[in-house]
């Protein structure tokens, strides 16, 4: 009979029975689990990054821990994590929405306050223990007023909004929340080759010619790539993060708890290992676009074969800000996220005013029907 092996679900560490608590406790960062927790027994890996070595240490108080994970593919990923200190943990507490699930980070004195995903107003505080403690953080470089002012400048970018809507859309709260991000940085090595193509098209007296030729083009080397992120929070959509990248990582700090200060900070709830398929999927993707956009000269360029494989890839935990602006109208509510570093926005599906539409659309119908009509009628002089 196979003994079943129990894994932290927090940090990967061993876990162990305490016959005080009658409960297991993980033997590195203390997480508690009840004796017939689901998440602890065996199930189906397949799929799953595997990983294979943790090596531990504590010196001076400090809790780290070197993560490597091997992926399906043979890659190596690799995260030194280290832990936040007791007393770290003792100043802020972990706020819990009721409606949503998602998470914040605040300080013990933070008030009550409304769920910045769902505007649940019930938001629990419990205690923050157990998580990794950031490797860098961008601090916010734009307050409260710039995102306002932004605000109103995306509203009057917008033809088709209705008047009404920027009248009376009132903002409900202004958030500043640092979002949890892992950053993969190392090098891909590929060897691609492109079709491309030149078209040449002539005639002669009885016929119109299109002639195509078409070329093999090969590509291939090492490209370096550095803090590509993928944010850590399922409660907060890929898309929103992404559209308002780029952030400048360049301009990242090391962390200290000091930078949290007056503002809130999003709990991961999706480990590193949990955004390999997507770190890998921009790493690749980006790779390829780098080397389509070196070939030059031809009318079109499109993939033909790609042999592709990542180098180690190191794997840090990083904070970056973002404004949450929630706003209601017509009972709807509207968010909107702005970058705290750059001061880029995108915001929810906002309402179309149908009259300006209908008399746009009207108005390029009336410009095209003219065109047709000219055209219309110099064809028939020459005949």
């Amino acid at each position: 009979m196979a003994l079943e092996d129990f894994k932290c679900t927090a940090c990967g560490g061993s876990v162990s029975f305490d016959t005080d608590k009658q409960k297991l406790v993980c033997d590195f960062c203390g997480t508690e689990y009840d004796i017939d927790a689901p998440e602890l027994h065996e199930h189906d890996h397949e799929g799953e990054p595997h990983v294979h070595h943790h090596s531990r240490e504590e010196v001076g108080g400090e809790k780290k821990v070197t993560e490597v994970i091997t992926d399906n593919d043979g890659n190596i990923w690799e995260q030194e994590k280290e832990f936040w200190s007791d007393e770290e943990e003792d100043e802020f507490k972990v706020y819990s929405c009721n409606s949503c699930g998602g998470e914040i980070i605040g300080d013990e004195t933070m008030a009550a306050t409304s769920c910045p995903f769902c505007n649940n107003n019930v938001v629990i505080p419990n205690q923050f223990e157990g998580d990794l403690r950031p490797d860098f953080v961008i601090p916010f470089k734009l307050d409260k007023e710039y995102a306002k002012d932004a605000l109103k400048k995306f509203y009057s970018g917008r033809k088709l909004l209705p008047k009404v809507f920027m009248d009376q859309n009132h903002i409900n709260e202004i958030k500043g929340i640092y979002v949890p991000f892992w950053l993969y940085s190392g090098t891909a090595n590929a060897d691609l080759e492109f079709t491309g193509t030149k078209v040449r098209m002539y005639s002669d007296s009885n016929y119109n010619y299109t002639e195509t030729k078409y070329y093999d083009i090969n590509r291939g080397g090492a490209m370096d790539f550095k803090f590509v992120p993928v944010d850590g929070s399922s409660k907060i959509d890929d898309i929103l993060m992404e559209s308002i990248e780029p952030y400048k990582w360049e301009e990242a700090t090391g962390f200290t708890s000091q930078y949290l200060a007056g503002f809130l900070a999003n709990r991961y709830d999706m480990e590193a290992k949990d955004c390999i398929e997507n770190a890998e999927k921009r790493i690749k993707n980006s790779t390829i676009e780098t080397f389509k956009n070196s070939v030059s000269g031809y009318d079109s360029v499109s993939l033909k074969r790609t042999e592709y494989q990542l180098g180690k890839v190191n794997i840090n935990y990083a904070l970056a800000p973002v404004w949450f602006l929630n706003t209601e109208w017509n009972g709807k509510f509207y968010t909107f996220a702005m970058n705290g570093q750059t001061g880029k926005i995108i915001g929810d599906d906002m309402p179309i005013d149908k009259g300006i539409m209908m008399r746009k659309w009207l108005t390029v119908g009336a410009i095209v029907a003219v065109i047709i009509f000219i055209i219309a009628i110099m064809v028939f002089r020459f005949l």
